[in-house]
């Protein structure tokens, strides 16, 4: 792990000592959790990727013809 700082309000560090002390972590515990929690939450997730019914067997050709009209449609809406 690599260490870094930051400053906080007289406040702030009250609050979250009060908050570390319940939880019986230390100072450091609590803000790796933090951290931790909040990277977590905003992680970027991938982009779903779409499916298509092609409604049975079909050609190669077919299947690019019909994922690209989805497509083109797609960009239409933006």
């Amino acid at each position: 792990m690599k260490q870094a700082s930051t400053y906080l309000t007289e406040d702030e560090l009250a609050q979250l000592d009060r908050h570390a002390r319940a939880r019986g972590i230390s100072r450091a515990a609590m803000i790796h959790e933090l951290v931790t929690d909040y990277l977590k939450e905003r992680a970027v997730r991938p982009k779903r990727v779409s499916t298509f019914d092609f409604g049975g067997p079909v050609s190669r050709e077919e299947r690019r013809r019909i994922i690209g009209e989805a497509y083109e449609n797609r960009a239409d809406r933006r």
